[in-house]
């Protein structure tokens, strides 16, 4: 540990003090000068992950006895138990996280789920779109705690990294204020011993991608040491004014590291801190009708948390509190632009869930305080948020079950309106069979974000809270280790949606304008053939589908013709599928995704063409008792179809990677 301190300690000296690497971090400005600081910055990296790598190996090998690891819990527990929650049938849980070792959020949502992303570039600001709802309607969660930007809203998740969370997933219809959806990215402590994941990845245009994630506990006290680094000069060919040309301006680096403790003074006491850092410095290349662009965004975020939990046969109790810290810095020599935008975020959560028998009481308290400060504001803006939640459960014998709450939220002295959800619903298992049915129903309400409120001429502080009534009806079926099956029918009904527009002088402003109505069928499936019935074998697939119509249904504007139009950025098809096929630790895994049309413009006179892209790895592991190192290489964008997510923004086509995984245990 104290070597690797000294490593981590090293990179953020050089990263500050490192001569011209002030200029890096502090001006933004890709110089001849900086680029070197960068190829710098990456080596040092490069040769830590490989330090950091040799010093476990010969660690767990020569200092360990190896009983200590017999009782290791590695990531690839993360996985939907074989009797899930009847209450779990709106969660999408994702299993192997391991295959995603040193990847983004964006490549998991990708490639096992049927969700939208708008990327306007490789490595680029990325966010999420669910069920036609937009970006700021889908709230992230960290522990719990929600991570949205205060400012705009959304999050961006081209700047999160898989290895830094073992268990993700996406959930609907809960009692929150979240319209879309929750990702929720969550750390769960090791149970005892020492665990320690590693992966370099080299690639196409420039990449390279290190994430190092150690897990350590002797059953009190556990935690995690986790860095991550990603570089990628992204010049790929680009078809641009009927010409193929190399992408310019595009080169992106990403540097992360996070740290968690737990402290456990009883099985049913446990006190946990958590620190999250990441510092992105992103060029932001040309649209395919610009001729050129020298605008640098840099993001830098510091996350704090401390966590409380408590429990014994009836009560479980916890309480959060967060500090949230932003900046984010745009500069552009072409638009004499130089701004920078501060926001600051204290966040406190209380659960007390009560249980006794086949009755569960919930309840859950927040109070969050949020400060912004940016050039784009007649001068900084601050509010408090708060709210409170009640849920109460009850199973009958039969496998009903039954659910229903209440929520209210209140910012800055102004309440929302109540927010009720009720859920009923029927599971149980037949031998190996399990059946599970769940209708929901919830309303809920989004408060306008600071940049709707407050940019300077162009903010609206009488906006009212976006609205929403939300129904589900899920069906799920599962034949023990073998298959899987989720369907869900789902409509949405969306007031008061904030739009911005612009006005007879040109100026843009946001308003109340439109009503949307997102009604579809998403479906999931996977099948598997247990570890233990073919030897030396592994037969994996899985598939998730999504039919989404999203239509204006009403607007503020009397004479608004888009009332009845497809929103824009929402596919009405979105597939993604992916098969595994192995002997003798050898994998074959193609990955298949379509996108269907997407309108850019509001009246769906113009759109982006449907895409399909096939991904293939090949890939090789080799046993060492309880460890493993495996060999990957992967074709992406076999076909070489050039796509684009957002209107002139191209993705990279053709491209190739070869990946080494350490699973030390």
């Amino acid at each position: 540990m104290l070597v690797l301190s000294k490593l981590i300690s090293g990179i953020a000296a050089s990263i500050r003090c490192g001569g011209n690497a002030c200029l890096l971090w502090d001006e933004g400005r890709m110089t001849k000068d900086n680029k070197s600081v960068l190829s710098h910055v990456s080596h040092l990296m490069s040769h830590v992950s490989l330090t950091t790598f040799i010093f476990f190996f010969f660690t767990t090998k020569a200092e360990t006895p190896k009983s200590i690891f017999n009782d290791t819990i590695s990531l690839k527990e993360v996985v939907i138990t074989d009797k899930p929650a009847r209450r779990n049938i709106n969660k999408h849980q994702f299993s192997n996280l391991n295959d995603f070792s040193g990847r983004r959020i964006t490549n998991l949502l990708n490639e096992v789920s049927s969700v939208y992303l708008k990327n306007y570039g490789n490595g680029q600001l990325t966010t999420i779109a669910a069920r036609g709802s937009s970006s700021s309607q889908t709230e992230v969660m960290w522990n719990g705690i929600r991570i949205n930007s205060p400012m705009l809203g959304q999050s961006d998740l081209a700047l999160l990294n898989v290895g830094f969370h073992n268990a993700i997933s996406l959930q609907f219809n809960q009692l929150n204020s979240a319209i879309g959806c929750n990702l929720n990215l969550n750390n769960q402590p090791l149970d005892s011993g020492i665990h320690f994941i590693g992966s370099i990845r080299g690639g196409s245009f420039g990449l390279l991608e290190t994430n190092m994630n150690m897990q350590y506990s002797n059953g009190k006290f556990g935690g995690a040491t986790k860095v991550a680094l990603l570089r990628a000069t992204n010049n790929f060919p680009i078809l641009k004014n009927e010409t193929v040309q190399q992408q310019t301006h595009a080169e992106v680096l990403q540097l992360a590291a996070f740290q968690e403790l737990h402290f456990h003074f009883k099985k049913n006491h446990r006190i946990s801190a958590f620190g999250w850092w990441n510092k992105a410095l992103r060029e932001i290349p040309p649209t395919l009708h610009q001729p050129k662009n020298d605008a640098v965004q840099q993001d830098h975020s510091i996350r704090t948390m401390l966590q409380w939990n408590w429990k014994n046969q009836l009560w479980n109790l916890s309480f959060t509190t967060a500090w949230l810290n932003e900046k984010l810095r745009f500069q552009s020599n072409q638009l004499a632009v130089d701004d920078e935008s501060k926001t600051h975020a204290v966040r406190n959560a209380f659960n007390a869930k009560f249980k006794w028998r086949r009755l569960t009481f919930e309840t859950t308290a927040f109070a969050d305080y949020e400060r912004a400060q940016s050039a784009g504001y007649e001068t900084a803006h601050q509010r408090g948020l708060a709210g409170i939640s009640l849920r109460a459960a009850y199973h009958f014998k039969q496998g009903i079950f039954i659910q229903s709450g209440l929520r209210e939220e209140l910012m800055n002295k102004r309440f929302s309106p109540f927010m009720p959800y009720l859920s009923v619903g029927y599971g149980k298992w037949f031998h190996q069979h399990h059946l599970a049915v769940e209708a929901t129903g919830k309303r809920s309400f989004r408060f306008p974000s600071m940049n709707d409120l407050y940019w300077r001429g162009s903010g609206n502080v009488n906006l009212l809270p976006e609205s929403s009534w939300n129904t589900e009806l899920s069906f799920a079926y599962r034949f023990g280790e073998w298959m899987n099956i989720s369907v869900s029918n789902y409509y949405n009904v969306v007031s008061q949606q904030i739009q911005w527009t612009p006005d007879a002088s040109g100026r843009w402003s946001p308003q109340n304008l439109k009503s949307v109505f997102a009604r579809g069928i998403e479906g999931n499936a996977g099948f598997s053939v247990p570890e233990n019935r073919l030897k030396n074998v592994l037969l994996r697939c899985n598939l998730s589908y999504a039919y989404t119509l999203a239509t204006q249904t009403s607007s503020a504007n009397v004479h608004d013709e888009n009332v009845g139009k497809q929103l824009m950025y929402v596919p009405r098809n979105r597939i993604a599928t992916s098969l595994n096929v192995g002997y003798k630790g050898f994998v074959l895994t193609p990955i298949f995704r379509y996108t269907g049309i997407r309108f850019i413009n509001s009246d769906n006179t113009d759109f982006l063409p449907a895409y399909y892209v096939m991904d293939v790895e090949l890939s090789k592991s080799f046993r060492i008792n309880a460890s493993s190192i495996k060999l990957a290489f992967r074709t992406n964008n076999l076909t070489n179809q050039r796509f684009e997510d957002i209107a002139q923004r191209a993705m990279p086509g053709r491209n190739f990677e070869g990946t080494v995984t350490f699973d030390l245990k």
